[in-house]
């Protein structure tokens, strides 16, 4: 481990005990929106980070790394209008964010040299550890993830490549247990549900559909959507109680999840959803639309459980009526109740959007049902 100086405990202290993630300037290049990743923990950004994120504006490197430097530079510049950064400035989900400065006052492992940026980097989770914060180190970088093992440094690899970019992001934490993910969309695809157009109640004048199997429009490009999602979070650092932006988090979040077919992201979308009904709880669309991410991810039983919830606030709820008899059809095999629920869609409907797909629904039950018969 190398020869070590007397470390004082103010790095401890100032993480007050929370997990520490250290980010190394290649993750927000991957991935500007990584600080939001860590929920429940501190982020420490080393302030030669900063640095290397400058140096960017001038490089020659390829412009979607400068674009993406400029993006987490714009939201580390947002967090500082609200304190200083390197006494840390708390976002959503308990994280907080602070730059942490290398200290030359305290020692380090004799075999790092803190001239060089990557070594000061783990300088600075070197001098964090051995002050007693639970450090983990976050990089792309191969050579970064050998030193830091030989140092007996926990660290783990963010992505596969800096091109991992917002749509292999995980939506909430870093690590993605790949196996209960695997199981979770075969579950999901068992159920058939991408035949079926779930009725999506939470954009406005028809926008893009949120959820596979809903029209032929095309979603969003992925970098639209990315450049929405910090719109959103920037929102939500000026006032996290914002219930559109937690809204349009979901939305966002479920669009991913269409082009990705990323359990992670239908979960997400769940998750801003929810947080959105904790301060408008009597709001049908936002609780129908919560209900089709619990669907999508198998949880037929809570999909159900929404949309009726739903339907308490809003008894003539086109959509609601509509997505709780695919629910009953396809997820509980309950003909008797999605035909009900499916019949309650088009008395509801009053703009007649729904009732083709009803009809065509409630023929292919009927079909079912005669060859279930003979």
């Amino acid at each position: 481990m190398g020869c070590y100086l007397g470390f004082s405990t103010h790095v401890a202290e100032m993480s007050d005990m929370k997990k520490s993630y250290v980010v190394d300037t290649n993750v927000f290049l991957a991935d500007p929106l990584a600080i939001y990743a860590f929920p429940g923990s501190d982020i420490l950004i080393p302030d030669v980070v900063l640095s290397e994120l400058d140096r960017l504006k001038t490089s020659k490197l390829d412009k979607k790394l400068r674009y993406r430097g400029r993006q987490i530079s714009r939201i580390l510049f947002s967090l500082s209008e609200k304190g200083l950064l390197l006494e840390g400035i708390p976002i959503e989900d308990d994280t907080t964010v602070r730059v942490v400065a290398f200290d030359q006052s305290m020692g380090i492992p004799a075999t790092l040299n803190p001239k060089n940026t990557d070594d000061r980097i783990l300088a600075v989770a070197s001098q964090a550890a051995h002050a007693g914060a639970d450090v983990t180190i976050v990089t792309n970088d191969l050579n970064m993830l050998l030193k830091a093992q030989t140092l007996e440094l926990p660290v783990v690899r963010y992505g596969e490549d800096d091109e991992r970019g917002l749509a292999s992001r995980i939506g909430q934490g870093i690590k993605r247990n790949r196996a209960v993910a695997a199981a979770a969309l075969v579950g999901v695809m068992a159920l058939g549900i991408a035949v079926y157009a779930l009725q999506v109640s939470t954009r406005a004048n028809g926008g893009n559909p949120a959820f596979p199997g809903q029209g032929e429009a095309a979603p969003p490009a992925m970098q639209q959507l990315q450049a929405k999602e910090l719109e959103y979070r920037q929102r939500l650092n000026q006032n996290p109680r914002d219930v559109a932006a937690l809204i349009g988090l979901g939305n966002v979040n479920a669009d991913i999840a269409q082009i990705t077919k990323s359990t992670d992201h239908f979960r997400a979308a769940a998750s801003y959803y929810n947080k959105a009904l904790k301060i408008a709880p009597d709001n049908p669309n936002v609780r129908t639309d919560m209900a089709i991410a619990h669907f999508y991810l198998g949880e037929v039983d809570t999909a159900i459980k929404e949309v009726k919830q739903a339907l308490k606030y809003a008894p003539n709820h086109p959509q609601a009526h509509y997505n709780l008899g695919v629910f009953y059809f396809k997820g509980k095999k309950d003909s008797v109740s999605a035909v009900r629920e499916l019949n309650a869609a088009i008395r509801a409907d009053k703009v007649g959007e729904l009732s083709g797909q009803a009809r065509e629904l409630l023929r292919e039950i009927r079909t079912q049902e005669r060859q279930g018969g003979q």
